[in-house]
Order: C-alpha cells, then sequence, then structure tokens
C-alpha cells in the first residue's frame, strides 16, 4: 500500500495551537530537554522554530541565538558540512529578526553573523552558502541602518 507522508511539524504545530495543554507540553518538553543538553545547537534550533510557528518572535530570536552560539564549535572553518550548518543557524537567525521586524540586539546579532562570515571567508567565500550568508548579514544591517534612521528622525 501507500505510505502516507507525515505531516510537517508547522503543520501539526499550527493546528495544535488551538490546544492550549497540547502546546505547553511541547514547551515543556522542550524546557527539559534544553536544561539536559544545554548545549546541542539543533535542539535550540527546533526550539526557536516553535516559538516563531507560534508567533514569538523575541523568545525564538533569543534562542536561535543560543543555538548559533552553540554551533560554533572549535575548528569548523574548514569542515564543509560544519560550515554548512552554522551558515544556515546565523541565516536563520537574520531571517527571524528581519521578519519580527525588531531593533532589539541587532548590534549583538550583526557582530554574531558578521564574525562567522569573516571566519568563513578564506574557505568557504565562493560558494552559495556563503554568498548566501552574506546576504543575510546584509539584510540585518539594512535593519539595523533602518531602525537607526527611524531614532534619529523621531
Amino acid at each position: 500500500g501507500e505510505t502516507v507522508p507525515e505531516p510537517a511539524v508547522e503543520e501539526v504545530v499550527v493546528k495544535s495551537v488551538r490546544d492550549d495543554w497540547f502546546v505547553k507540553r511541547v514547551l515543556a518538553l522542550f524546557g527539559q530537554v534544553t536544561a539536559k543538553s544545554a548545549t546541542n545547537s539543533h535542539v535550540y534550533a527546533e526550539y526557536a522554530r516553535l516559538y516563531a510557528i507560534l508567533g514569538n518572535f523575541e523568545k525564538a530570536i533569543d534562542l536561535q541565538m543560543r543555538c548559533c552560539r552553540n554551533a560554533d564549535k572549535r575548528g569548523w572553518e574548514s569542515k564543509q558540512d560544519e560550515f554548512e550548518w552554522i551558515a544556515n543557524t546565523h541565516i536563520n537567525l537574520a531571517k527571524l529578526v528581519v521578519d519580527s521586524g525588531t531593533s532589539q540586539n541587532l548590534f549583538s546579532i550583526r557582530s554574531l553573523i558578521r564574525s562567522v562570515a569573516k571566519r568563513a571567508e578564506d574557505n568557504f567565500g565562493t560558494t552559495e552558502k556563503f554568498q548566501a550568508l552574506q546576504r543575510a548579514l546584509d539584510n540585518v544591517v539594512a535593519l539595523e541602518n533602518a531602525a537607526k534612521t527611524s531614532a534619529t528622525t523621531q
């Protein structure tokens, strides 16, 4: 017989958002997992994604920043697969920031992404993933500049 594809995490969560009990249990579970596995960047990435789905961008950004810091392990600068992961974590952080339109923590977020881009440039500067990382950085810089302009014109 045909196998029915499993629904994406987003579909399950979005359908379950109306079920407050379910959401509280899932968030509690993530809280327990991150308490026991405080340096697992993959867990923080999923936890951040869940909060983004729920519309809590402030918490999602905080968790994605933890994901980025935990992904930044020594030696990734020379390993393609590790660079891909760390680039994705930082690209996702930039996307969350841009999607939320927040002006909080832009300096530290820009610094975090810029640091990774600088360290990756020598080995991966010609890759599509590096270019995507650079575009993500450019988007954060543009948001930061717009926030500065907005602050000075008010």
